[in-house]
């Protein structure tokens, strides 16, 4: 989506050594894609979301407030490549697709802030660059109407994800 980025260029450090947030969007479409998953409880309020003995997805449900999601680190879909292999991928479930339709979000299976790198969305400054990517040369404020729908993104999960429960 944004072009003049790129992240073969480098060693995918973002992907290995970041924290990637998701949202409740985001977790269902790899939950789809990878169909067989196990949840393991590291304690009341902690879980690990594993994939064939690797771990996928963190959640850190806290009593008060939106849970935590994040792709676990380094990220389990970085390939030997250094290359994405959700990148491309749609969600083929053809009513999770038309939700999505009816919701105006995009049907890739890539997280959003993946999608929007080196882009993040900070609810102080708005949209953002990531300062630490070797493809963005400092982090600032971003006034671009083509970038609209990560805040768009955004702002459908967080509703969804204070209206569902995880687990």
């Amino acid at each position: 989506m944004i072009a003049e980025v790129k992240c073969d260029k480098c060693r995918a450090e973002c992907c290995r050594n970041s924290v990637i947030p998701l949202n409740i969007i985001d977790l269902k479409k790899i939950l789809y894609h990878v169909k067989e998953y196990n949840a393991v409880d590291v304690d009341s309020r902690f879980k690990v979301i594993e994939h064939n003995g690797k771990p996928l997805v963190a959640i850190n449900d806290p009593s008060e407030g939106l849970p935590q999601i994040y792709l676990a680190s380094p990220c389990a879909f970085l390939n030997e490549d250094n290359l994405c292999s959700l990148h491309k991928l749609q969600v083929k479930d053809k009513e999770f697709a038309e939700y999505l339709d009816t919701l105006e979000l995009s049907r890739d299976i890539k997280p959003l802030a993946c999608r929007a790198h080196p882009y993040f969305f900070d609810n102080n400054e708005g949209i953002s660059r990531w300062a630490d990517c070797r493809n963005t040369k400092s982090s600032f404020p971003v006034e671009d109407k083509n970038l609209e729908w990560i805040v768009h993104e955004k702002d459908i999960c967080t509703v969804l994800q204070k209206n569902q429960k995880l687990f």
